[in-house]
C-alpha cells in the first residue's frame, strides 16, 4: 500500500473522517496524469474528494509565467474564482478540459 493510501487509512482508523482535494491545471498536467489523479483519488478511503482548477493568481510565480508564456485566457478578474470556468490553458490541455477534469 502507498504512503498517501496508508495515511487516509490511519486517518480513518483513527476515527476521523478524511477528505482529500486535488488541483488540476498545473504546469505539466496532461490527460494523462489528469487519469492518473482521479484514479488515485478514488482509491483513497476517504470520505470526500475535492477537485479544483489551476487559478494562477497574479503576484505569484505561477501567474508570471502564464502570462509570459501565453497560457492565461482572460484577465477578468471575475473569473478568477474557479467556478467560472479555467482561466488557464496549455498547447496540449485546454481550459475546458481541465475545467471538465475537476468538475
Amino acid at each position: 500500500m502507498d504512503q498517501g493510501v496508508a495515511a487516509v487509512a490511519r486517518i480513518a482508523e483513527a476515527g476521523f473522517l478524511p477528505a482529500v482535494d486535488f488541483i488540476f491545471g498545473l504546469p505539466g498536467e496532461t490527460r494523462e496524469t489528469i487519469e492518473t489523479t482521479k484514479r488515485y483519488a478514488f482509491r483513497l478511503p476517504t470520505t470526500t474528494a475535492q477537485f479544483a482548477v489551476c487559478i494562477p493568481i497574479p503576484g505569484t510565480d505561477l501567474f508570471n509565467e502564464a502570462k509570459e508564456k501565453g497560457w492565461l485566457t482572460t484577465m477578468d478578474w471575475e473569473k478568477y474564482d474557479g467556478l467560472h470556468g479555467a482561466v488557464i490553458t496549455y498547447p496540449d490541455l485546454s481550459g475546458d478540459e481541465i475545467l471538465k477534469a475537476a468538475h
